[in-house]
């Protein structure tokens, strides 16, 4: 038998589902939706001031930042991540993508969104094909796909995998060129914090959903992306700044996703690597052999996927020597030796 708290929890996100499917059915429309005398804002704000626990509260605030704001409303301030309960992590998967089609995210939205993605799909447990799919919505609508109203309110989104795995690849494909693709010269093409852990996150999305996308015949037009973040790098006398170091780490590791690489030692040895792409020489990848001699050899997962690169390229086989002594970490010293061999 639910106790009375169980059962007012569960009241309390039936009331924050039905709202958001109300703000977005009146969408574009941006009224008051509950019906009552005061504004929503002002019934969901007296909500939170009784006495509840941090789960509900964690609803009740994400619900309340839909309400249509007036100057003298509060702020709401995104809660933590880091203790946030796996059901309430969930549910913001499925109730984000509401802020981001009804015109109410902004850019603390979007990092917090990020922070969903990357707690949900960094679980040691395997998340399920629901949360996936929430996930890659999510992701999507983050990076500015259009969806159709009743793909955000399905509440099992599974069936629909393909189809937002796809999406999700073509759009950020061309979000990572706009942004990347262009001369990187010009002081002002500065990152920041929230497009390091962007790539990051669509990595974790991408490599979760691996089975429902069709590979990137672009692979090498998102490896010359890389090669130009790379020169930006180098542009610097010293100290590049860590963010864009960051976001040459997570395009590397996007390029070798969206071919659906595996990064899995274990398959090193197992399977057949296919590249598609463009036509290219081996010159052209000379910079990769140098952004490895210009890595900290301590970072080995950018030193894995660099290997990796050139593994399923079939290029610059003799340089991958240097990887195959002792001192080199175990998985970018396996890679070596199989490229080797």
């Amino acid at each position: 038998m639910p106790s009375l708290e169980e059962k007012a929890s569960a009241c309390l996100m039936a009331i924050s589902h039905l709202y958001c499917g109300r703000v977005l059915q009146a969408h574009p429309a941006h009224g008051e939706l509950l019906g009552f005398r005061e504004r929503d804002y002002v019934t969901f704000d007296r909500m939170t001031r009784r006495d509840m626990d941090r789960t509900d509260m964690m609803v009740l605030n994400t619900t309340k930042s839909l309400c249509p704001l007036q100057d003298e409303d509060s702020i709401f301030l995104w809660f933590p991540l880091y203790d946030c309960p796996d059901s309430v992590a969930e549910w913001l998967s499925h109730s984000l993508p509401y802020h981001f089609v009804t015109g109410r995210a902004n850019e603390e939205v979007e990092i917090f969104a990020i922070g969903v993605i990357s707690k949900l799909l960094s679980s040691p447990s395997s998340p399920s094909n629901h949360i996936i799919a929430n996930c890659v919505l999510l992701a999507c609508v983050v990076v500015g796909v259009q969806f159709d109203k009743k793909d955000i309110t399905r509440i099992d989104k599974s069936s629909a995998l393909p189809r937002f795995a796809n999406a999700l690849l073509e759009q950020f494909q061309i979000t990572l060129w706009t942004r990347y693709g262009g001369d990187l010269s010009d002081d002002s093409t500065g990152t920041t914090y929230r497009e390091f852990n962007l790539i990051k996150a669509i990595c974790l999305v991408l490599e979760s959903a691996k089975h429902y996308y069709n590979p990137s015949f672009l692979a090498m037009r998102n490896l010359d992306v890389c090669r130009k973040i790379y020169s930006r790098v180098r542009s610097f006398e010293k100290n590049p700044p860590w963010e864009l170091l960051g976001v040459l780490k997570n395009a590397l590791r996007f390029t070798l996703t969206t071919a659906r690489v595996s990064r899995d030692p274990a398959n090193l040895w197992n399977n057949q690597y296919f590249w598609t792409g463009d036509s290219h020489s081996p010159e052209d990848l000379d910079w990769l052999v140098d952004y490895l001699e210009y890595l900290d050899p301590d970072d080995q997962e950018a030193v894995f996927n660099i290997l990796l690169l050139l593994l399923v390229i079939k290029s610059h086989a003799c340089t991958l020597t240097s990887c195959c002594s002792s001192p080199c970490p175990p998985c970018p010293r396996r890679n070596g030796l199989d490229r080797c061999h």
